[in-house]
This record gives structure tokens, C-alpha cells and sequence, in this order.
């Protein structure tokens, strides 16, 4: 088996990517974004050939109510 190394300016490189957002307001609810993007691959027609990735760039910045900001996008390799 091989080793996965991490650096911290590596670049993983992904080539065909199923891919969503997760709103602001339901960062704590990414198993129902997770589900979505199964059902979009269809039971029989996609399916993953390698594990789900969850990217977050950390806080963007800061809204009005001074809660913090966060981009956050799951990857589903097909």
C-alpha cells in the first residue's frame, strides 16, 4: 500500500470531480450534502473510485453578526 505524504504547499490534483458547495448555514449538516452528491451519480451509472474529499480554505472572512465565514466544498472522485 502506499503512502500518502502531506506537505504544506502540495497541490492534489483531482480530474473527474463531482463537486459542491456547502452553504455557510449548514456546515454542521454535510452528511446531507455528502447524500445529495451520491444520489446525483445514480445507482448504477457512476460510481466512486477512490474516497470522498472534504476541502475547507478555512475562514474567508466575517459577516455582519461577527460569526466567522468558512468555504468549505465536498469532491467525490468518480
Amino acid at each position: 500500500m502506499s503512502i500518502i505524504e502531506f506537505r504544506e504547499n502540495k497541490t492534489l490534483k483531482l480530474v473527474s470531480v463531482l463537486s459542491g458547495k456547502v452553504p455557510e448555514n449548514e456546515l454542521f449538516s454535510q452528511d446531507k450534502h455528502i447524500q445529495m452528491l451520491m444520489n446525483r451519480c445514480g445507482p448504477r451509472t457512476m460510481k466512486p473510485l477512490s474516497p470522498l474529499v472534504i476541502y475547507s480554505s478555512g475562514t474567508v472572512g466575517v459577516d455582519t453578526e461577527g460569526t466567522p465565514i468558512v468555504d468549505s466544498h465536498i469532491m467525490m472522485p468518480l
